[in-house]
């Protein structure tokens, strides 16, 4: 057991258990994005509460996705479903190309200003 915590201290650079919410600010971020895109579509409605059904509908479709025994399906793949479904209750008009744009966004949310800090100080900390 020591032989493999020695390993594992000695091999491992980064670990990290989840993203999506954890290491970057996906509600802020994604409500930054939305919000002029939203406004020059016309939508009145509150674009946090646009995110929050985004990321939900992306949430719940995973899960489902999961338990079902029909193989994986991509994670973008499921955001562009979610996009569309939320675009479609809120009865906005949308391409393709713009769930595809808003989809992509994701990618560019910008990390947690602690979650930098600690990526780029992984090695051990005296916690005593």
């Amino acid at each position: 057991m020591i032989q493999t915590l020695d390993v594992l201290r000695r091999e491992t650079k980064v670990l990290t258990f989840d993203q999506y919410g954890t290491i970057v600010d996906m509600q802020q971020g994604l409500t930054e994005v939305v919000t002029p895109f939203l406004k020059r579509k016309g939508w009145d409605g509150k674009p946090n509460n646009f995110v929050t059904w985004w990321r939900r509908t992306h949430f719940e479709n995973s899960m489902i996705d999961a338990l079902c025994d029909r193989g994986h399906t991509p994670y973008r793949q499921i955001g562009h479903r979610a996009v569309s479904y939320v675009m479609d209750r809120c009865e906005i008009s949308y391409t393709p190309e713009e769930v595809s744009w808003l989809v992509g966004e994701i990618e560019k949310l910008k990390p947690f200003p602690m979650s930098s800090l600690r990526s780029r100080n992984s090695g051990p900390r005296d916690t005593s």
